[in-house]
This record gives structure tokens, C-alpha cells and sequence, in this order.
């Protein structure tokens, strides 16, 4: 296990506890190949998570949960995306979100995320993000 530590408010190395709390709150299975970072509130309880799973070539996708959005902090936000184009080399970052979920739809256009499209066959509205794009 990888020595757990704490940058700008950040959790880096305790991607188990990070992404089992991300997908209990957010559903889905288990990504192969992820990378988790994470912030405790003032109890030492998760209260944001961000999941990044890579694949082949320069993407990676995002599965981000908070308690709420004040746990969303900004410096915390900024640390966070700028972990997959610094330390694991990306170029863009994904993420799917339900299309009746305003709220996390406004929150990711606010911090630069674009709208790409829906995802055939589902009701997820696929979102991407380049570093230069960030607003954060």
C-alpha cells in the first residue's frame, strides 16, 4: 500500500477507501485501473471524492461526488484537476452526467467542463474538459 498523504487539502493514496465511498454514493461497478483522490471534513469523514480511471491514449474520466458543494472547495477542486494532466499525463478529462442533474451540470460547466453530446441509448450528457479550459 502507497503512503497516504495530504497536499492543499487533498488525500493522495488512499484511492480503496476514496473510490468505494465515490461509487456507494454514485453507484456503478468497480473501474479497473483507477486513480482516487479525496477530503475529510473536520470529523475525518470522506466528504469529497474524485475517481479517474484511465484509458488508452490522452483521456481519462471522472466520477466526483461531494456531500455537498460547500465541500467542493475551490483549492481542493483545483488541486484535483490538475492531478490527471500533471501526474498521469492526460489531455482531457470526461465525464458523464444525468441529464436531470442541473446541479452538477452547472457545477462542472462553472469549473470549465464543455458539453460534448449524450451518450447513445442512456440519459448522460457527456461533458470534456482540457487544461486550458479550466475556471477554477
Amino acid at each position: 500500500m502507497s503512503e497516504i498523504v495530504v497536499v492543499n487539502g487533498v488525500i493522495h493514496g488512499d484511492d480503496e477507501r476514496i473510490e468505494a465511498w465515490v461509487r456507494k454514493n454514485l453507484g456503478g461497478g468497480k473501474p479497473a485501473g483507477f486513480v482516487a483522490l479525496g477530503a475529510e471534513d473536520a470529523s475525518g469523514n470522506l466528504a469529497f471524492g474524485a475517481v479517474f480511471t484511465k484509458h488508452l491514449g490522452d483521456d481519462v474520466d471522472m466520477a466526483l461526488y461531494a456531500t455537498s458543494p460547500a465541500k467542493a472547495l475551490r483549492g481542493i477542486i483545483r488541486t484535483v484537476l490538475a492531478y490527471p494532466f500533471d501526474q498521469l499525463g492526460v489531455r482531457r478529462i470526461t465525464a458523464e452526467i444525468a441529464r436531470d442533474n442541473a446541479r452538477c451540470l452547472r457545477f462542472a460547466r462553472g469549473i470549465g467542463f464543455e458539453v460534448e453530446g449524450v451518450k447513445r441509448g442512456t440519459e448522460r450528457i457527456v461533458m470534456g474538459l482540457l487544461p486550458e479550459d479550466i475556471r477554477i
